[in-house]
């Protein structure tokens, strides 16, 4: 699957080690305040850590002081991220 630089996809489908900008998360509030307190917001740019394809994602979140986070997969699923 050939990704154009600006493609808008899911955190679980994005490339591991490339530079990611959230630019929507689709969910309701309550999920939306989680993020926001693990560090996690829109306009944030992240680097995907692994590539499997089960398990929690850790994402290096470069806006944020370079921390670490881990979320479910259902979890990013909901966050909409550019390359």
């Amino acid at each position: 699957m050939f990704l154009s630089e600006m493609a808008k996809i899911k955190l679980t489908d994005a490339p591991a080690d490339k530079k990611l900008k959230i630019k929507e998360i689709t969910a309701g509030g309550d999920i939306k305040r989680h993020l926001n307190i693990i560090g996690l917001h829109v306009n944030d740019i992240l680097i995907k850590q692994t590539w499997a394809k089960w398990g929690p994602v850790l994402v290096q979140n470069l806006s944020n002081s370079e921390s670490k986070v881990a979320i479910g997969r259902g979890l990013a699923d909901k966050i909409i991220v550019e390359i």
